[in-house]
């Protein structure tokens, strides 16, 4: 889903396109098409493979989420429109309200899964650990006999 005059670039160059385009460049997006007061960028998504590496070697089930969650993630687009651009006071209300975009909120759910996974595996290996102390304490089981006289 594009973005529609992302308030992080509005902020650093309010009514000049030239500006944020040049900024989102900076940023790693391409421009797609640019009149004088409209523009389309795209950012092709980007796999991580010391992200991937980490995950793979530290916890087997948060590499497989994050594999699939790059399979899924679309490349990032931003549509520049100077006519329908909210005013610095509108930008800044927003700002306050808590306006974030979905790929910020991707990103978190993302961090989250990854922590909770961590952490399941954590308690995981300490509960593990725990459970190796109590037989290597002798308390295995022990099977009693019993026989019978004739």
């Amino acid at each position: 889903m594009a973005q529609t005059n992302p308030h992080w670039l509005i902020e650093k160059a309010p009514a000049d396109i030239k500006a944020q385009v040049r900024i989102a460049v900076q940023h790693g997006y391409q421009v797609v098409s640019q009149t004088h007061s409209t523009a389309q960028l795209m950012r092709k998504k980007r796999f991580s493979c010391l992200i991937a590496t980490v995950l793979f070697l530290c916890f087997a089930l948060p590499f497989f989420i994050y594999l699939f969650y790059y399979l899924a993630k679309k490349d990032d687009l931003i549509y520049l429109d100077l006519e329908t651009q909210p005013s610095k006071a509108e930008l800044e209300k927003q700002i306050a309200s808590g306006v974030t975009s979905s790929s910020e909120r991707n990103k978190k759910i993302l961090y989250g899964v990854l922590i909770f996974f961590g952490v399941m595996m954590v308690i995981g290996i300490i509960g593990n650990a725990l459970d190796g102390n109590k037989t290597s304490n002798g308390s295995t089981g022990s099977v009693t006999s019993s026989t019978t006289a004739k």
